[in-house]
């Protein structure tokens, strides 16, 4: 699935685009330590890498899987020149929760550190439900929140 609009391309990311993903990736998950270098490529090798680029530059990924009809999100971050901007908003929701475009079954279920506020914020105006908390499960002892949406839900 390529999905596009305004601009924009949806797409799964491709080897070509490990520079830009890692690029993305050290910036971001330096202080939640989350996933490595080998994990994303091995995500990539998989299909369960999208990436939202404009002109051949990636603006943001995001990396899932499937679980039956739901959706885990496993690690997602927008490039630092872009933060702001509504970009992870506009790739998640295209993904998940357009009801003309995405299957819309199931559920979308991901985690965050509870002190990413910036994250957080985002997942509640998709409408994610906090189900869940982690004590004590990143490595700075910080807590992971576990949100929830029904993909047929607004």
């Amino acid at each position: 699935m390529n999905l596009q609009g305004n601009g924009f391309v949806i797409r799964r990311a491709f080897s070509d685009d490990e520079a830009q993903l890692e690029f993305i990736r050290s910036f971001y998950f330096g202080p939640f330590l989350s996933w490595s270098r080998e994990d994303l490529k091995s995500q990539v090798e998989r299909g369960q890498v999208w990436v939202l680029t404009s002109e051949e530059c990636i603006l943001a990924y995001l990396s899932d899987r499937e679980v039956g009809d739901d959706i885990e999100v496993l690690s997602l971050a927008v490039s630092p020149r872009h933060l702001q901007r509504g970009l992870m908003e506009k790739l998640m929701s295209e993904l998940y929760f357009d009801q003309n475009k995405a299957a819309c079954q199931g559920s979308v279920f991901l985690e965050v550190h509870e002190k990413n506020q910036r994250a957080i914020r985002l997942y509640e105006r998709l409408n994610f439900v906090l189900i869940g908390r982690r004590p004590v499960y990143y490595s700075d002892g910080g807590a992971a929140l576990v949100f929830k949406r029904d993909r047929r839900s607004g």
